[in-house]
């Protein structure tokens, strides 16, 4: 069975299926080009206990992946509304790194050079029951374009000492616009120059990304016309409209649609790709409109930091706002250029952040 366009039905978009779909569907890091300033600079993090209010913009960002096993790996692209990378940090140093490795991070023989697979590889080599902490961690991360609409000031960059950081050109100091922290705070006090709202990257651990991908799950259960619920009628292969879950009729388990869903799949038509959802909503359909989901980008958020034990959080995320951004906003509401922010360093600047003085150079393993 096919399902066609009719009134109170629509397929989702074409390129690269739903929220949900990419970041299910993706879970090696792409490569990009180097980079001249550490990513912790001008980083967003949630206020611990209060509250700030964001809007996480919707970027476009083309990257390369790989999925199988050895020897039959695929090198695969799909464009993400974020960019993921791999974080290396070293327990010796106390410094991380941007993963080098490409897309074949997570294949030890068919990565490309990285200092800091070398140092994990190695660890994990003399350690293969992982019962002590490794001296070099592997994590993916994922980065997000956002705009923060809180108090800026624009004052002295410092470093994680608290140190301000010159620039050995010019001699002066670097500048930056950092988010103010209380009335009283030291761009308060010196009376620096100052604005509401700031565009601004936002890298997040996976269990940050696992409550973001969980309210974009709730925010899209509703309809963005009418605030109706919304019934999923089939997934359909996206070139013939063939169904491969009919909804009304299927014996699937739950966990066995999201599998169908989240990976691409082989149509019998040749096409392999993620499968686009038809949806119905019964208000729209009275309407004769064309329903559509609601996102995670069509709405300001509320986020926060909830400790939970020593030196861990928590992320508290939920929904401030439906509303289109801000017209004195609509400066701000470009995405960041990710790929820049977030690209690997150099294997020059890997030994340097990432190895213990004391110790001998890494050897290579691939």
């Amino acid at each position: 069975m096919a399902f066609g366009l009719a009134g109170g039905e629509v397929r989702s978009p074409l390129v690269g299926g739903n929220f949900g779909q990419r970041s299910a569907a993706t879970g090696r890091l792409s490569r990009g080009q180097g980079r001249r300033v550490p990513y912790i600079f001008g980083a967003y993090r949630p206020p611990i206990q209060s509250t700030d209010t964001i809007r996480i913009l919707e970027g476009r960002y083309p990257q390369w992946f790989a999925r199988g096993r050895e020897p039959n790996v695929e090198i695969y692209s799909a464009e993400l509304p974020y960019w993921q990378f791999t974080d290396h940090f070293s327990l010796a140093t106390q410094r991380g790194a941007i993963c080098s490795a490409g897309p074949c991070a997570s294949y030890r023989d068919l990565r490309e050079p990285c200092t800091g697979c070398d140092l994990y590889w190695m660890s994990t080599m003399a350690d293969p029951d992982g019962t002590s902490d490794r001296s070099v961690s592997k994590v993916v991360k994922y980065g997000f374009s956002i705009i923060d609409y809180g108090v800026y000031h624009f004052v002295e960059q410092v470093d994680k000492e608290g140190h301000v950081r010159f620039s050995t050109r010019t001699g002066k100091p670097y500048m930056a616009w950092k988010k103010c922290t209380a009335p009283e705070c030291g761009g308060c006090v010196h009376k620096a120059q100052t604005k509401v709202g700031h565009p601004v990257h936002w890298p997040v651990p996976w269990s940050y990304f696992a409550e973001i991908r969980n309210l974009a799950a709730a925010i899209g259960a509703r309809c963005a016309l009418c605030d109706s619920q919304l019934r999923s009628v089939a997934w359909v292969c996206v070139r013939c409209g063939r169904a491969v879950v009919d909804m009304a009729g299927t014996t699937h388990p739950p966990d066995t649609i999201a599998r169908l869903t989240e990976t691409p799949h082989e149509c019998r038509c040749g096409t392999k790709a993620l499968l686009n959802e038809i949806i119905r909503c019964d208000e729209c359909s009275r309407r004769r409109a064309e329903p559509r989901r609601r996102t995670l980008f069509d709405a300001d958020l509320r986020v926060t930091r909830i400790p939970k034990g020593a030196d861990k959080f928590v992320l508290g995320i939920e929904v401030s706002a439906f509303r289109s951004i801000p017209d004195e906003f609509q400066r701000l509401a470009r995405p960041l250029d990710l790929k820049r922010t977030f690209a690997p360093n150099s294997l020059e600047e890997q030994e340097r952040l990432l190895v213990d003085p004391s110790t001998a150079p890494p050897r290579s393993y691939g």
